[in-house]
């Protein structure tokens, strides 16, 4: 685990309840805003023409999914 997932999960692991509640679901908004990037990028700049496409294809998932955990996140 790298240091910043680590910062994180120590992070969650002191919360309970509604605190941990808000922070995870917080941290899941950031998470799935930085793979859309990623996935972004690739589809747009990658060299692999499958991985670019496979980045492409998900990207529509990864939206999707960023809006139900922000929906979470303002519960």
């Amino acid at each position: 685990m790298g240091a910043e997932h680590q910062q994180v999960y120590d992070l969650l692991a002191a919360l309970r309840g509604r605190d941990f509640d808000r922070a995870y679901a917080q941290a899941m908004v950031e998470d799935h805003e930085e793979d859309i990037r990623l996935f972004e990028a690739e589809a747009r700049d990658g060299t692999d023409a499958d991985v670019k496409a496979f980045a492409a294809q998900e990207v529509p998932m990864l939206r999707e999914h960023l809006r139900e955990v922000r929906a979470l996140a303002r519960r």
